[in-house]
This record gives structure tokens, C-alpha cells and sequence, in this order.
């Protein structure tokens, strides 16, 4: 992913929850107004997908702009893997590839937890099964970060 022309901002998170991180960064295309468009999915962040558009304010010089709230929604979902132990990048790579095809990417943090965002053209129940498959194999666990599909369309 290219950054030119991107900036980061800050999204609060608690610090008591699974991750311990106090903040999490996200690239945005900045729109004007204190309005940030997100170019990647968060990996501790609820609530958030990637295309959003986010309200965030400088509040300290030389800072990230501070999250606040969202906009507008992009329709995009976000889903968080975990490997489970005994799983290799290969495995991974294997049980993501249909994953790919059908149009999810993927973004790795310590190459044991990933994200991935499915696009709002990309049918979010087919993307779940595939999902479901790497769980009930035993590579990952998977959770829902944010689902911007509508559910209730198959």
C-alpha cells in the first residue's frame, strides 16, 4: 500500500481489553474538515472498516488526529484472524487464497493476526463460510471487528 498523500489517526482503545494497546493508528486519505477517509482495517478497533469516513481533531501540536466519530459508513465488513498456534504462514496463505478471490484483503500484524476487509461488493455470507472453514480446520480463530453488510440480504 502506498502512503503518499495519507496521514495517520488515532483511535482511543482501552487498554484493559484483550490487545492492552492504549491507541491504535490507521492511515486515512484526508478529505477536508476535519474528515478522514480509512485506507486500512484496524486490528483492535471496533466498529471501524476500511472506506469509512471518520470525524478526527487535532488535539495536541504534533499528534495524530484524534477519532471522534463516524460520518458516513463505507459498507465494508472487518473481520480479525488469530493463527492458532500450531499454523504456519503457509497455512495461512492456503486457507486465505478463496478468501482473496472473492475480492477480501488482508493486512498482518506479527504475522499471527491478520485482518480482513470485505468490500461491499463481496457477498459477506459467502466470505463467513470461508471464514468458518479456517476455523473448523483448526489454522485460525476468527471475530467480527465490524460488520457493514447488510445481514438481513442473502
Amino acid at each position: 500500500m502506498s502512503t503518499e498523500g495519507l496521514i495517520k489517526i488515532r483511535i482511543p482503545l482501552l487498554k484493559t481489553d484483550w490487545h492492552s494497546y492504549a491507541s491504535e493508528t490507521l492511515w486515512t486519505f484526508p478529505l477536508g474538515d476535519s474528515q478522514y477517509e480509512l485506507r486500512n482495517s484496524p486490528f483492535f478497533a471496533n466498529e471501524l472498516s476500511y472506506g469509512d469516513v471518520v470525524y478526527a481533531e487535532i488535539e495536541d501540536e504534533g499528534d495524530f488526529p484524534l477519532f471522534k466519530f463516524v460520518v458516513t459508513r463505507s459498507g465494508h465488513s472487518t473481520y480479525r484472524i488469530v493463527l492458532e498456534e500450531k499454523s504456519t504462514l503457509k497455512d495461512f496463505e492456503k486457507y486465505i487464497k478463496p478468501l482473496n478471490e472473492i475480492g477480501c484483503s488482508t493486512e498482518g500484524f506479527k504475522e499471527q493476526q491478520f485482518t480482513v476487509d470485505v468490500p461491499d461488493t463481496t457477498n459477506i455470507f459467502e466470505a463467513f463460510k470461508l471464514l468458518q472453514v479456517g476455523e473448523d480446520e483448526g489454522i485460525w480463530f476468527f471475530s467480527s471487528a465490524h460488520v457493514g453488510h447488510p445481514i438481513n440480504e442473502k
